[in-house]
C-alpha cells in the first residue's frame, strides 16, 4: 500500500499528538491531504463533496479499528505504519503560483494564434478546429496513440488529488472552521510566508474607502486605455490585411507592414490574456478538478510577449542611438561600398568577365554580347531608378533617421524588416538576372530533351502526359538534327550566365533567410520559459520522479523541464503553427513542400534542371 503524505505534514508538532488523517482512499493507494485534531466525538466527516470526495483514512499516533494506524517518528521526522505500507513524501504545489505534478512533459506554446486566429474581416475568433484539414489530422493522431491502461488512469488520479492538495485543504478547512481551532486544524499555517503576511498587510490597508474609489478610478482608467488601445491596434490589422485585387495586403507584401500586423496583435490580445492568467489558478484548479490537462500557456504566452517587446523596444533603442550617432559613417557605408562597389562595380566587372571567355572556358561570343547589352541596360535602368532616388545622399539621410525613429517606436524587429524590405528592394536587379537567365536554359534544355526522343523515334503526348512511339519523316530529322546541334552548341554560354546569377540568388536568399531567423527569434523565442526555469522550474513539469530513502520511505518530485526539451517544444508547436498556415496559404497546397524546398538534393536538383529556388516564405507562414 502506497501512503502519499505532504511533506510540510512532517513536523514536530505531531510527536504525541493524537489526529485523524484526511484524504482520499483509492484503494492501494491513500492520499493524505491534511488532519484532524482527536476527538471521541468525531466518527466520519461532515464534509461532503461528490467531485473529490475526502474521508478519514488514518489515524496517526494512536489505533482505531477499521483504520490504518500510523505513528511520527521524531528521530527521522517522517510517519512510519505497517511493513505492508510505503511512504511516499511529496512537497504540496501552489496551484496559484500555477505549480503542479505532471506524468508528462508540457507543452511550450507561446503563439498567439495557435489556438484562434484574428481573421480580417471581423476582428472575431475562428478556431483552428474549422480547418477542413485539421480533424483528418487528429483522427491520425489517435491512430497512432497507444491507449492509456488501468495503471496510468490511477496514476493520474493521484496526480489530480497531489496538484488538488491546497484546494481541499482550503474547501476543509471553512467547512470546519466553526467547530475546532483553526491552529490544530492546520498546523501548515505557521510555514506561511513573510510574502504572504505582506500581501495581507497591504489588502487590509486598500480596505479604506478613499484608498478603494482611487484603485476603482485608475482601474476604470486603464480599462479605457486598453479599450482605445485595442480599438486601435484591430483598425490597424484590418487595414494591413485588407486584400485588394482579390489578392494582395500590405502586411503579404511588405516585412515592415507584416511585424506591424505582429505587434498590434500582441498589444491586442494583452489585455484578454492578462485577464486570463488573472484567473489561472481557478482555472487550473477547475481543469484538474475536470481531469483536462491543464498547461500555463496562457501565463507563458503573455509574459512571453511582455518579455520580448520590451527586450524588442531596449535593442530598437540601442540601433537608434548608434544610427543617431553615427548617421554619417552609415551612410558612407551604405552608399560608398555597398551600393556603388558591391551592387552596381563588382556586378558590371562579373556581367564583363562573363563576356570575355569566363575561367578560359570558350563561349558563344555574339550569344555572350547580347547578353551582356541586355544585362547591361537593366542595371543602368535599376541605377537610374534606385540609385539615384533613394540612395540619394541627401534622401538616405532622412531615410536613416525615420528608420531610428521605427527602432525606437517599435523595436528592433522594426528595423530588421526594414532592412528586408530594402534587401528586396536593392536586389531586384539580381533577381531578374536570376529569372531571366533561368528561364531561358529552362526552356532550351526542355527543347534539347525534346528533340533527344526525335532520335529515339518517340515523342511526348499532352493529351495522356506520356512518350509514346512516333515515326518521323527524313526532313524532320534533319531540321531536329539542326536545332539539336544549335542549342547543344549554345548551351554552355547560357548555362554559365544562368549558374552565375544562380549563385548570387543563392547568396541573397542566405542573407535574407539570416535576418528572418534573427526577426523569428525576437517574435517568438520562449524568453520567458527559460526565466521561469531559472526562477521556479517546478511551474514546468517535465514529469515525476521517486527516489528511494528507505525500504518504506520514497519521495516524489517533479522533474522540471530540460533546455532540451524545452527548445524541442517550442520548435514543434512553430511547426503545428506554420503547418495548418502552410495548408491554408494560397501558394502551397501540400505540408510536404515545407520539406521538399529545404532539401538540399532538391535545391542541386533544381538548379540542374532550371526551375525556380525559391525560400520559406515567412510573411505567409507567421
Amino acid at each position: 500500500m502506497l501512503v502519499f503524505w505532504p511533506s510540510d505534514l512532517l513536523s514536530p508538532y505531531y510527536f504525541n499528538k493524537k489526529c485523524y488523517v484526511v484524504g482520499s482512499n483509492l484503494g492501494d493507494k491513500i492520499i493524505v491531504i491534511t488532519t484532524l485534531p482527536y476527538e471521541d466525538t468525531i466518527h466520519e466527516l461532515k464534509y461532503k463533496d461528490d467531485t473529490l470526495p475526502l474521508t478519514i483514512v488514518a489515524t496517526l499516533n494512536f489505533e482505531k479499528e477499521s483504520l490504518l494506524t500510523l505513528h511520527y517518528n521524531a528521530e527521522e521526522s517522517t510517519v512510519i505504519g505497517p511493513t505492508y505500507v510505503t511512504l511516499v513524501v511529496f512537497k504540496p504545489p501552489d496551484s496559484s503560483n500555477l505549480e503542479y505534478y505532471s506524468s508528462l512533459p508540457i507543452s511550450i506554446e507561446i503563439s498567439w494564434t495557435s489556438s484562434k486566429a484574428l481573421v480580417s474581416s471581423g476582428g472575431s475568433f475562428r478556431d483552428l478546429e474549422d480547418v477542413e484539414m485539421v480533424p483528418d489530422l487528429a483522427r491520425k493522431m489517435e491512430l497512432h496513440t497507444l491507449k492509456r491502461g488501468s495503471s496510468d488512469d490511477s496514476l493520474l488520479l493521484v496526480l489530480k488529488y497531489i496538484n488538488l492538495n491546497n484546494y481541499l485543504r482550503s474547501k476543509f478547512t471553512k467547512k470546519y472552521e466553526n467547530q475546532l481551532n483553526y491552529i490544530d486544524l492546520c498546523p501548515w499555517v505557521f510555514n506561511e510566508s513573510l510574502k504572504s503576511k505582506l500581501i495581507k498587510i497591504l489588502l487590509s490597508i486598500l480596505q479604506g474607502k478613499s484608498i478603494t474609489k482611487v484603485v476603482q478610478l485608475l482601474a476604470l482608467i486603464t480599462r479605457i486605455i486598453f479599450y482605445f488601445v485595442q480599438a486601435w491596434c484591430l483598425m490597424v490589422i484590418k487595414a494591413l490585411n485588407y486584400r485588394f485585387c482579390g489578392q494582395y495586403s500590405l502586411a503579404s507584401m511588405s516585412y515592415f507592414f507584416h511585424q506591424w500586423e505582429k505587434r498590434s496583435t500582441q498589444l491586442y490580445h494583452l489585455p484578454s490574456q492578462y485577464q486570463k492568467t488573472k484567473q489561472a489558478t481557478k482555472d487550473s484548479e477547475i481543469s484538474l478538478i475536470t481531469g483536462t490537462k491543464f498547461s500555463p500557456a496562457e501565463y507563458i504566452k503573455l509574459y512571453n510577449s511582455l518579455w520580448l517587446i520590451f527586450n524588442d523596444l531596449v535593442l530598437g533603442y540601442v540601433v537608434a542611438t548608434y544610427l543617431w550617432n553615427n548617421e554619417s559613417a552609415t551612410s558612407k557605408f551604405v552608399l560608398d561600398w555597398l551600393v556603388s562597389r558591391v551592387l552596381i562595380d563588382k556586378l558590371n566587372n562579373v556581367i564583363i568577365w562573363l563576356q570575355h571567355s569566363p575561367a578560359g572556358f570558350k563561349l558563344n561570343n555574339e550569344l555572350c554580347e547580347f547578353f551582356g547589352e541586355m544585362f547591361s541596360l537593366v542595371l543602368s535602368l535599376w541605377i537610374h531608378a534606385v540609385k539615384h532616388t533613394l540612395f540619394n545622399p541627401n534622401l538616405f539621410k532622412l531615410l536613416i533617421q525615420m528608420v531610428a525613429i521605427a527602432s525606437v517606436s517599435g523595436g528592433v524587429s522594426f528595423f530588421i524588416s526594414i532592412l528586408l524590405d530594402l534587401h528586396t528592394l536593392v536586389t531586384f536587379h539580381i533577381q531578374s538576372f536570376y529569372y531571366t537567365s533561368m528561364r531561358l536554359y529552362h526552356w532550351q534544355s526542355n527543347i534539347i530533351k525534346s528533340l533527344f526522343r526525335l532520335f529515339c523515334g518517340k515523342k511526348y503526348n499532352i493529351l495522356r502526359h506520356r512518350i509514346d512511339s512516333n515515326p518521323y519523316d527524313f526532313d524532320e530529322l534533319l531540321l531536329g538534327i539542326i536545332l539539336f546541334t544549335i542549342f547543344i552548341y549554345l548551351l554552355p554560354t547560357v548555362f554559365a550566365f544562368y549558374l552565375t546569377f544562380a549563385i548570387m540568388r543563392l547568396t541573397c536568399l542566405a542573407i535574407g533567410s539570416i535576418l528572418v531567423v534573427f526577426l523569428i527569434l525576437l517574435n517568438y523565442l520562449p524568453l520567458i520559459a527559460f526565466i521561469v526555469k531559472l526562477k521556479d522550474d517546478r511551474r514546468l513539469p517535465g514529469g515525476i520522479t521517486l527516489t528511494s530513502k528507505s525500504s518504506q520511505l520514497l519521495v516524489l518530485k517533479s522533474r522540471p523541464l530540460t533546455i532540451t526539451e524545452i527548445i524541442q517544444s517550442y520548435v514543434y508547436s512553430i511547426i503545428l503553427f506554420n503547418r495548418v498556415n502552410f495548408m491554408n496559404s494560397q501558394n502551397y497546397k501540400d505540408t510536404s513542400q515545407l520539406n521538399w524546398q529545404l532539401s538540399p538534393l532538391v535545391m542541386v536538383r533544381k538548379l540542374l534542371q532550371g526551375e525556380i529556388i525559391e525560400g520559406i516564405d515567412y510573411k505567409t507562414l507567421f
